[in-house]
């Protein structure tokens, strides 16, 4: 199958990330589906994509009706990316466990009910890209219910790599995202520029090219037993050796998947 016949579902592509990740990938030939809760922002965000290779359908993720019905609609696809999540900075000294649950609930069970729903729909050869934070790995004063979540995903998404195999599951932690999220949590733009002095905002489509480069890298590295190795999978990336890895590097799970792949085909590791 080529890259154009392809199928990327886009869980949250309605908004920021992955509202970023539609338009990339889908200009780049496959064929995208978004979904999300609110129907006004899949059908803005259709304007926006403006392609007859995009469609839409709404999904409540807290509702596992409403996930399985979502792929009912959908039939087979071969990547899945999950944006969709709360964006809550609930602290231990202010926030009630009900409150702490609930952000569970969206940012960690939410993904977890659609990557269930998603197994017999999913192509082999196929990808999925969840979304944690680097609070999961460095701590940060007053993120200890967000650190706790992103690390639970990279936890998830590290064991998913092998139990689902050969299907390839990565978690991207790509920081303080721009976007309408985050605005909108953070109380506007004053005071999104404010969390940004302390952590860096990133532009949404810049981590929506990176997602695409790591999906894509893992797969073409992943493909060393028909003669492709990691210079050549560089070299169609359009990167050196070092600047994979060190990419790989920087996104442990992707790594991990990459050389587990290798290691059945009896390949040495990338390190």
């Amino acid at each position: 199958m080529g890259k154009r016949d392809q199928v990327m579902l886009i869980v949250g592509g309605s908004s920021g990330m992955g509202l970023a990740t539609a338009k990339l990938t889908v200009n780049n030939g496959f064929r995208v589906i978004i979904a999300s809760r609110s129907q006004a922002k899949l059908d803005a965000a259709l304007n926006k994509i403006d392609s007859q290779n995009a469609t839409a359908y709404r999904v409540d993720t807290l509702d596992e009706k409403s996930t399985a019905e979502l792929f009912e609609k959908v039939g087979i696809i071969d990547h899945l990316v999950i944006t969709a999540a709360e964006t809550d900075f609930l602290s231990i000294k202010t926030s009630s466990a009900n409150e702490v649950k609930g952000l569970f609930d969206s940012r960690y069970f939410g993904p977890f009910r659609v990557i269930q729903a998603a197994l017999e729909h999913m192509d082999p050869a196929g990808s999925i890209t969840l979304f944690s934070g680097t609070a999961g790995v460095k701590a940060i004063k007053e993120y200890e219910v967000l650190a706790s979540i992103s690390a639970a995903i990279d936890g998830l998404a590290r064991t998913l790599a092998l139990t689902l195999a050969p299907i390839r599951v990565n978690s991207i932690s790509p920081g303080l995202i721009d976007t309408p999220a985050i605005r909108s949590d953070s109380g506007g733009d004053d005071d999104a520029t404010a969390v940004g002095n302390e952590m860096p905002t990133v532009l949404a489509d810049r981590v929506a090219h990176r997602g695409i480069f790591v999906s894509d890298a893992m797969g073409l590295v992943e493909e060393g037993g028909s003669g492709l190795g990691p210079a050549e999978a560089a070299a169609r990336l359009g990167v050196s050796t070092s600047q994979l890895v060190a990419l790989l590097r920087r996104e442990p799970t992707a790594l991990q998947t990459v050389n587990t792949a290798r290691e059945q085909l009896a390949l040495r590791p990338l390190r």
